[in-house]
């Protein structure tokens, strides 16, 4: 049985989003100050950016439905 230690471990090393690996390099991109402050302002800001990303990937046609 793991003990707490382990338990808090396993949740904060976790990866997050959907499909993502914890060995998954993150992208980064630098943004206007403008879309900067609200990105940044938003409580769940990674899954803004992820969904997003996947909206208009679908879009383009580049990528086909990730849920």
């Amino acid at each position: 049985m793991p003990t707490k230690q382990e338990k808090i471990a396993q949740s904060w090393f976790k990866g997050r989003g959907v499909g993502v690996k914890n060995k998954t390099k993150p992208v980064s991109v630098l943004l206007p100050a403008e879309l900067d402050s609200i990105i940044r302002s938003m409580e769940n800001r990674s899954e803004f950016i992820r969904e997003a990303i996947v909206e208009k990937l679908e879009r383009e046609g580049l990528a086909g439905r990730h849920n």
